[in-house]
């Protein structure tokens, strides 16, 4: 997800990059995106294997607390922004994966209504 990364980028378009590339994993890994959601809302994972599993997320964390904190997102819990973007990345997939056509669609529909889900601007 961070080959290509625009670090210079706006905030926007650094979580359009991030959005996109989730999108394209979970498309082209059916099995392992499943195993994903099923690992994520598994009471039994210890806090370990959940730092483990977040270590290579940590720049996405960051960039969304600095966007918190500059007031480009709502003052808003990180976790609770997280699962907004999350659940709507699930949905998109969802959508994306019933209709192959219109997939392009959905990925820009969907990344719109995350942005005015988490952002102060929409």
């Amino acid at each position: 997800m961070m080959s290509d990364f625009p670090r210079r980028g706006s905030v926007r378009q650094r979580f359009n990059h991030v959005w996109d590339r989730y999108l394209a994993w979970g498309l082209a890994n059916p099995l392992q995106y499943k195993a994903l959601q099923q690992i994520t809302v598994w009471a039994g994972l210890t806090e370990e294997s959940k730092r483990a599993g977040l270590a290579p997320f940590m720049e996405i964390e960051k960039m969304a607390a600095t966007a918190v904190a500059q007031h480009v997102f709502l003052d808003r819990p990180l976790e609770f922004i997280a699962a907004t973007v999350s659940a709507l990345a699930d949905t998109t997939i969802q959508f994306m994966r019933r209709s192959p056509t219109q997939a392009d669609t959905y990925r820009t529909a969907g990344f719109a209504m995350m942005w005015a889900a988490v952002s102060r601007k929409a």
